[in-house]
């Protein structure tokens, strides 16, 4: 009911106004459940390594094996990341090695969710200040530019013409806030419909991009 009663875990004095949720995501198709919820005041990154290794060590003291930590991307979780490194000795930006020695798992891999990277690809395209990104084609190795204004162009081509072959939509197009977090909404950009239209109106560069993020 978007109420979190209780004092902060971080500062006895103050009530929580956040929640932290450590979630425990079984393999072999078990339903994920809750390990630890902590309410906080704020959120630091000490406070976030200090509670998931512990939820780890539990783990591995009941028999279980961590080979996986994901979050999102928010700056707190970039710091998290960074400790985490530091604490275990790991020069590998992408693993770290178990703090628990694991007969199995040797290596903790350290994963941002693939949704909220999904998303960003989309957001950081419509809100940088040229709404331009380039990058390397894999395919050609030549560096080329995806502009946004063609996914305007191909949306208004649409809308005129009353022909929608691809699906875009003015909340993609002009998206708020609370939009530009609606997965759906990126689907409807990076497909192979929106990939073969643009490349049908020549817009080359933009339809490479879309296609290899597809």
């Amino acid at each position: 009911c978007r109420h979190v009663i209780g004092f902060s875990v971080d500062n006895q004095e103050k009530p929580g106004t956040t929640v932290l949720e450590i979630l425990i995501a079984p393999m072999m198709g078990v339903p994920a459940f809750v390990a630890r919820l902590f309410p906080l005041s704020s959120l630091i990154s000490t406070f976030l390594v200090e509670k998931v290794m512990a939820v780890i060590y539990i783990v591995h003291e009941s028999s279980g094996l961590v080979f996986l930590v994901m979050n999102d991307n928010l700056r707190t979780n970039h710091s998290f990341f960074s400790m985490m490194h530091e604490k275990n000795g790991s020069s590998n930006q992408f693993s770290i090695h178990h703090p628990v020695p694991n007969p199995i798992f040797k290596t903790l891999f350290l994963l941002y969710d693939p949704t909220h990277l999904f998303k960003n690809i989309r957001n950081n395209w419509l809100t940088e200040k040229t709404k331009s990104l380039s990058f390397r084609d894999p395919e050609s190795q030549k560096h080329i530019t995806a502009k946004w204004v063609y996914i305007v162009k191909l949306y208004k081509i649409e809308n005129e013409s009353g022909l929608c072959q691809t699906k875009l939509n003015y909340q993609i197009i002009y998206s708020d806030n609370f939009e530009k977090q609606k997965v759906p909404l990126v689907i409807n950009v990076f497909n192979e419909k929106a990939v073969a239209i643009l490349k049908m109106h020549h817009f080359d560069e933009t339809s490479a991009f879309v296609r290899n993020v597809t």
